[in-house]
């Protein structure tokens, strides 16, 4: 089942069962549950479509289970809790990046970006991934850093990106990746990143940011 494990109250809910698949490759048929939280007036829209939704209308949690037949077996029943609260009370996660004031910069030197993951809500976020990639021409292989040791990155260099596993973040905490390359000529070079949680986030337009540093001879 996809769907987001969290989301606000007043909320439209879509459920996604096309990931399920029969070995022969025949068609399947969805059955769909689901026990709202009580009093709650909702309902699912088709309980037998791939892709149901409904309106999350109280805070609470939503059990949905979901069971797929092809024509002679049916699957275990798969179950996933949907979570619905206030606004005030979601993850919201931003991302900001900084060259430091290196810009200009000279070819063959190096650039120093600090990356600024904050999460601004009151509660937790688990899961918490920053993704980025790079634009431009480097020398060698970037280096990707944090001051925390928990935090792990890796650097992909065929496709000049970057994944850091941040795990949790408290509410009101901050973490802090930086990036160091060497640009390989003039020109303009740019780092882009994103951050996202397992949550819904309550401001996605602030998670992600980009920063572009000019290149001289």
């Amino acid at each position: 089942i996809t769907a987001a494990p969290m989301v606000t109250v007043g909320s439209s809910v879509t459920l996604d069962g096309s990931a399920s698949s029969a070995p022969s490759g025949e068609d399947l048929s969805y059955s769909w549950t689901m026990v709202p939280p009580e009093g709650s007036a909702t309902a699912l829209s088709d309980e037998n479509d791939v892709d149901p939704f409904f309106i999350a209308d109280i805070e609470g949690n939503y059990e949905v289970q979901l069971i797929v037949s092809d024509s002679q077996f049916s699957s275990d029943p798969v179950e996933k809790t949907i979570s619905a609260v206030e606004a005030g009370e979601m993850v919201d996660l931003s991302v900001s990046i900084s060259d430091e004031g290196y810009d200009p910069v000279v070819k063959q030197e190096s650039i120093t970006y600090t990356l600024k993951v904050i999460n601004e809500g009151q509660i937790d976020a688990s899961g918490v991934v920053l993704e980025g990639s790079l634009v431009g021409a480097v020398r060698g292989t970037p280096a990707v850093t944090s001051s925390d040791e928990s935090v792990v990155c890796n650097y992909d260099a065929l496709a000049f990106n970057f994944t850091c596993q941040l795990g949790e973040m408290f509410g009101g905490n901050e973490s802090t990746v930086v990036v160091e390359v060497v640009t390989k000529k003039a020109g303009f070079f740019a780092l882009n990143a994103c951050v996202s949680s397992d949550a819904q986030d309550l401001n996605p337009d602030d998670n992600s940011d980009v920063e572009q540093t000019t290149v001289t001879k």
